[in-house]
């Protein structure tokens, strides 16, 4: 199986192209159709919204950059992740913490602020299964190699879930958990986790 990661903006211009009768807001009905017809995030209803109705406005405003990683052979989608720019508030951790999370060499004492990049979203289409929830995230650290290759960034963010096989997950790449849990509008308990990625373990 072939797998291509595709930026949603491109994927919504390859809608464009099949239906060029139709206007920017009627392509992006059509792309919300797509993924609520053949998309489902284990009833992640939220995640399922993000993609289906914010994503394509998120792209616009330029707050994320989302992509939708599809079986090249028939387009099938099997996950989807976004990524964004975030400076993170780190004056309130401990500093053997902090020495974690900035750069190797430099003293923590004076960084109140580190500039990092937060993976936002991160989904399995369970409809399909096609790859495991760890080859698909190899396939998110594969693209932020690639962020990091022209930006530099060191350190990676993103909040967890808070149940242990969830976290474990993300521990397996190198993550570690920080700062107290936040909690959503749904008052749904997150873990922020950070990683740096000279320790990513591959």
């Amino acid at each position: 199986m072939t797998i291509q990661v595709t930026p949603l903006k491109q994927y919504l211009e390859n809608i464009q192209v099949l239906a060029p009768d139709k206007t920017e807001k009627q392509v992006q009905e059509l792309f919300k159709t797509i993924i609520l017809e053949n998309v489902n995030f284990k009833d992640n209803e939220e995640m399922l919204t993000y993609l289906s109705d914010k994503a394509p406005n998120f792209e616009k405003q330029h707050r994320s950059r989302n992509f939708i990683v599809e079986e090249t052979e028939t387009n099938n989608i099997i996950g989807f992740f976004s990524l964004s720019l975030k400076v993170v508030d780190i004056s309130d951790l401990e500093e053997s913490l902090k020495k974690k999370l900035v750069l190797k060499g430099k003293s923590p004492k004076n960084i109140d602020y580190l500039p990092v990049l937060l993976i936002g979203q991160f989904g399995k289409n369970t409809k399909l299964n096609k790859l495991s929830g760890q080859e698909l995230f190899e396939i998110v650290i594969q693209k932020i190699e690639e962020f990091r290759a022209i930006v530099g960034t060191q350190m990676v963010f993103l909040d967890s879930i808070n149940h242990p096989k969830v976290i474990q997950f993300y521990e397996q790449f190198g993550f570690v958990t920080y700062s107290q849990l936040i909690k959503d509008d749904h008052q749904v308990s997150y873990q922020p986790m950070a990683l740096n990625m000279s320790l990513y373990k591959k």
